[in-house]
């Protein structure tokens, strides 16, 4: 109890600050939000700054690669409730709720090309995410730690996206694109201030996040935020492979309310369950804190950032025992150095965390990173930006008890690393500009590896409200832990010896890339993207014998790369139409078809269940995915956000990860998904609001064999001064 009270308090402690100090400015303030917005023209609405394509602000619609901003404003303005779901406001991503605030997201696809791989090989481990240019990702087992993220919505100044290879830049698994969330600076606002967003509503849901701070010109500035979120299950029940009926006929598969609840009273220990499941309603419950200090002199500025997160919840990730969702536990804590000097730009980080999937293999990790770039201006229209990179990781597996007690290490700790140099030519001439990136990797392990990611851009602009642009670039992903060293003996409870593979060949993306950017008379903005994409050397987990003996028996799996090949063709289009400074739309699609080639099965169990040089068209990637976004202020303290977000039928496939090889597939029915929220400001610049979320589309799984998302009613508090 005490544990589940400490959150809560310090949620409690900012927010009753927050509030006191922003009514208390709020009587000062008597310039309405609307009035500020009325204060920019149509162009300045249509136009931001983005720095994570170059590495250095450009205007977006400059931007040499298809990119996109999405500011805290249109976040918060949506209703979003979380980071995951303000994703959903971005074109060409793939955003499934899996159950309750914990999401599934991938860029334009490249999603579960193998439907005979266990679960956790559907995670999106080819987009690199980073938080002000800091590696979020998880080198285990690849993907995000997005549990784990130390900050919440009113941290976040903007969200920055690049689609498409971007390796030469960013490095290995930036393979599909890269997300860079972008804090608010310390000094944003000069002098004292306080913001807060928050909310609550049905299925216990409640989201807090707010902050304090002091800022300056010049000198010295703070800001101490902090976040919590607590979501409940929608419907509580829980999806059985059905491959494990062939083990335990006793246990068929399917759904059912309790993980418990077993055919013929053969249930799981009451020990075991509370174990693996000890609360069945929790989908999330996560708070953090972090503290960014910054120190600004003319030619100088340096920031310390650090941070805490902790997380509970289930979502469908491991897939090691016999149900698709487990329970995870996990927390992290981070200090981040990064500034500038002149033209050079500066970053250290470093961050430890514990991951513990309960009924799976718990680790911990350290990873380290460093950086430098200099951007060395040639000339008025030639530049060159040369930059150094090291990136290592430690890890080591431990056991926990039924008791939840942390025990001793299973292994000796494990490590790896990557250095890595990077090279970037900018030139323009006339209207033309022209962009070559180079970058080396260097990899530790597999066996001291180079891989070169090359990327080549051209851009021209005929005009001031055109920019047609073409690029091709390659990106690879890195060596996961997990893949490379990943050695365990089977147990009772996860009847699986794993094998690693310290020589495996890298997962490589090509991509072809054209697109155009036109502004039409300061109302209408036009974005169209049309690529080509080949991904090769997939890896996988193969099932390489069953092997029978006392006291149990148990499937040896072997980390592996697979003889298929991916080839995406694809498009998006984005349509932004400022009717005026009250009404504005957008609204974006992406249309693709991801071939896959050359596909080989071997099922030890059923061979005729194996497959032989096999083509197909891969169902779990929709064919059609995008939204919508209408923002409307009809009166001078109210306004009004819909904002949609829909997809095409997917089918979507895996094995278990501790039985039988044979695979599992549903269905998930396309979707159009409405949202709601009417604010009103009861002072200047502080506003109450209602939100709806999926109040159309409720009631349906998102995601293969998950949660139930139903409609939800929320209402909350937005400041900020």
């Amino acid at each position: 109890m005490r544990k589940q009270l400490r959150p809560l308090s310090l949620a409690a402690v900012i927010f009753v600050a927050t509030f006191l100090a922003t009514a208390a400015r709020a009587q000062e303030d008597t310039t309405s939000m609307k009035d500020i917005f009325s204060q920019f023209s149509l162009r300045d609405l249509l136009n931001v700054s983005i720095v994570t394509v170059s590495k250095q602000a450009e205007n977006l619609f400059d931007a040499p690669l298809s990119a996109t901003v999405l500011t805290a404003n249109e976040i918060k303005s949506a209703g979003a409730t979380s980071i995951m779901e303000a994703f959903r406001l971005i074109p060409g991503l793939i955003v499934r709720e899996q159950t309750p605030g914990n999401f599934d997201l991938h860029i334009r696809g490249f999603d579960n090309p193998d439907p005979n791989a266990p679960l956790f090989t559907t995670v999106n481990t080819v987009t690199l995410v980073m938080v002000n240019n800091r590696l979020v990702y998880n080198d285990v087992q690849g993907g995000t730690f997005w549990d784990m993220l130390q900050l919440g919505i009113d941290d976040i100044d903007r969200i920055e996206v690049v689609r498409g290879p971007a390796a030469a830049l960013y490095g290995s698994n930036a393979a599909t694109g890269v997300i860079n969330i972008i804090t608010k600076k310390p000094n944003y606002k000069t002098g004292a201030y306080a913001s807060t967003y928050a909310q609550g509503g049905m299925y216990n849901a409640g989201v807090f996040s707010g902050a304090v701070g002091y800022g300056s010109e010049g000198g010295f500035s703070m800001r101490v935020g902090g976040t919590f979120e607590t979501r409940a299950r929608h419907l509580v029940d829980y999806y059985r492979f059905s491959n494990q009926q062939l083990l335990r006929p006793l246990r068929p598969g399917g759904y059912r309310p309790r993980p418990d609840t077993l055919a013929n009273g053969n249930a799981v220990p009451p020990d075991q369950l509370a174990f693996e499941f000890p609360d069945f309603n929790r989908a999330l419950t996560r708070y953090a804190v972090n503290l960014h200090s910054a120190y600004t002199a003319p030619e100088f500025n340096v920031n310390l950032l650090g941070g805490y997160a902790n997380a509970q919840y289930q979502r469908p990730y491991f897939g090691a025992g016999e149900f698709v969702l487990n329970s995870e536990e996990n927390q992290s804590v981070f200090g981040h150095l990064f500034g500038n000097w002149r033209d050079l730009s500066f970053s250290g980080d470093i961050t430890r965390g514990e991951n513990v999937t309960l009924g799976g293999i718990p680790y911990n990790f350290l990873a380290i990173n460093a950086s430098a770039d200099y951007n060395l201006v040639v000339s008025e229209n030639f530049s060159l930006k040369p930059s150094m990179v090291y990136h290592g990781v430690r890890y080591v597996t431990f056991t926990v008890n039924q008791d939840r007690s942390r025990l001793y290490p299973q292994t000796e700790p494990i490590t790896n690393s990557t250095l890595s140099a990077s090279f970037r030519a900018d030139y323009g001439v006339a209207r033309f500009r022209f962009i070559f990136a180079l970058r080396a990797d260097r990899f530790e392990v597999p066996e001291n590896r180079f891989f070169i990611s090359p990327q080549a851009v051209v851009t021209f602009k005929p005009n001031s409200d055109l920019l047609l642009r073409a690029s091709y670039g390659r990106s690879a992903r890195s060596p996961f832990i997990a893949s490379v060293f990943g050695f365990r003996e089977p147990t009772p409870e996860l009847p699986v010896r794993l094998i690693g593979n310290t020589n495996q060949a890298l997962l490589t993306v090509d991509e072809v890339e054209t697109g155009f950017r036109y502004n039409l008379a300061d109302k209408v903005s036009i974005d169209l993207e049309a690529f080509y994409s080949i991904a090769n050397n997939f890896e996988s987990i193969l099932p390489k014998k069953l092997i029978l003996q006392q006291p149990f028996s148990f499937v040896e799996f072997a980390f592996e790369n697979t003889s298929q090949r991916a080839e995406q063709l694809g498009a998006t289009l984005e349509l932004n139409l400022v009717l005026n400074p009250d009404w504005a739309i957008k609204a974006f699609a992406t249309v693709q078809r991801t071939q896959i080639q050359n596909y080989n099965y071997n099922n030890i169990f059923s061979p005729e269940r194996s497959v032989r040089d096999s083509a197909f068209v891969n169902p779990a990637t929709p064919t059609l995915f995008g939204g919508v976004v209408i923002t409307a202020s009809p009166w001078q303290r109210a306004a009004l956000n819909l904002n949609a977000y829909f997809y095409t039928t997917q089918t979507f496939s895996i094995i278990s990860g501790q039985g039988l090889p044979i695979a599992n597939a549903t269905e998930v029915s396309g979707n159009f998904i409405l949202n709601a929220t009417a604010s009103y400001e009861v002072f200047p610049k502080v506003k109450v609001f209602v939100n709806g979320r999926n109040l159309l589309g409720g009631g349906r799984r998102q995601f293969g064999f998950a949660d139930q998302i139903n409609t939800m009613v929320l209402s909350g508090l937005q400041a900020e001064l």
